[in-house]
């Protein structure tokens, strides 16, 4: 039995998105390889364990390192899983003992000490201003025996920027676009919060990234978007914090909700959910709106329309697999500009809905193809 201990980049229980990576991988792993035993890294063991069906390590900093040690010893092969793996979220050198990107190069490190097989799956690439946390990232990973990023751009960057050799990294697809859309199960969490089921106006899914970037111009400017939504498309709207922590996506969206002329036909949805759930919601929805990439990921799986919102590189890359551009970016707020692309967006429904469905089997294709190169190349360093 092939033993794999899975660490994606933010370990689970407080990111929608990231819940749903591991989610992703463990189904792949469990289609190619169906006597796999899975352990993962991450925040919340228990719900974890319970949510995936696997076994689960907690990650405690500093501390956890020999136990980490004692686990990658105790598996076959390592996998650091999608998200923006290989990124800058602190500053100076915190950043390579508690952020991205020191503890995955940790593990890698460990593991290749072991003599384990490490593969990077299917992994988002950005910028690191840090010189020694570069350096760190060209030598480690290039160490993995195999590294999937997830589109062109993080290919680019690791390969041009960081300077790993261009013919160990493979262009692939972000995991969760070979997840499985779950069964409609009939009443959605959002029927349990609201009396909305009675309602049949449009739903518009609604999500903007409160984290570094908390400006009351984009306060002003979601909600001016939301009233629009509300007030000309006669849509009722509810919004979905992606990061679940309290001091997160959600106290924006409160901001938001608060500043809104038609707030009676808003809801934000009230934590903690999985995936599915949030799924479920956005196959309902006529429209998408986010600047966060997994929900609209969640939206082609479903073939809801989508409108994203650029903040970072990541969002564009994604839209472009359907030849879609941003209907704003978060350095430029020219609301009345973006009034426009919704409206035009909204009539384009179901011209949008038939860009996602079409392109939608080869980004599956893609996104699959990480796992098969896990199994063949696992193999192989046997």
């Amino acid at each position: 039995m092939t033993r794999v201990l899975i660490a994606n980049s933010a370990y689970g229980g407080e990111n929608v998105g990231d819940d749903a990576i591991l989610g992703a991988i463990v189904e792949q792993l469990r289609t190619v390889m169906p006597e796999i035993q899975i352990t993962a890294v991450t925040k919340q063991p228990e719900m974890m364990a319970e949510r995936f069906g696997i076994e689960t390590l907690e990650i405690m900093g500093l501390g956890n390192r020999i136990e980490t040690y004692r686990a990658i010893a105790r598996h076959d092969a390592l996998i650091l899983g999608g998200g923006a793996l290989i990124a800058q979220y602190t500053e100076g050198a915190r950043g390579l003992v508690t952020g991205q990107p020191g503890y995955p190069m940790t593990m890698l490190m460990m593991a290749k000490l072991l003599g384990r097989f490490a593969m990077v799956w299917g992994a988002g690439v950005e910028e690191i201003a840090y010189p020694p946390a570069r350096f760190m990232v060209r030598h480690i990973y290039s160490r993995a025996d195999v590294i999937t990023v997830r589109d062109e751009d993080s290919r680019v960057r690791l390969t041009q920027s960081f300077g790993v050799d261009p013919a160990r990294v493979i262009t692939a697809a972000d995991p969760v676009l070979a997840l499985s859309v779950p069964d409609d199960g009939g009443t959605c969490l959002l029927d349990q919060q609201t009396d909305w089921n009675e309602d049949d106006a449009p739903l518009c899914v609604i999500n903007f990234a409160w984290g570094k970037d908390r400006r009351e111009a984009l306060v002003d400017f979601i909600a001016a978007a939301a009233d629009h939504v509300i007030s000309d498309c006669g849509a009722r709207v509810v919004f979905i914090p992606m990061n679940m922590r309290l001091d997160a996506d959600r106290r924006g969206m409160e901001e938001v909700v608060s500043k809104m002329r038609c707030r009676d036909r808003a809801h934000i949805l009230t934590a903690p959910y999985a995936f599915a759930e949030v799924m479920a919601i956005v196959r309902r929805a006529e429209l998408v709106v986010s600047s966060r990439m997994h929900l609209l990921i969640f939206a082609a799986l479903c073939c809801t329309p989508i409108l994203g919102i650029s903040r970072v590189p990541k969002v564009d890359a994604f839209l472009a697999h359907y030849g879609l551009s941003a209907g704003a970016n978060t350095d430029v707020l020219d609301f009345q500009k973006f009034a426009r692309v919704l409206d035009e967006t909204w009539q384009q429904r179901e011209e949008i809905a038939a860009k996602l469905d079409k392109h939608r089997e080869t980004l599956r294709t893609k996104a699959y193809s990480s796992a098969e190169m896990f199994k063949s190349d696992l193999e192989r360093h046997r």
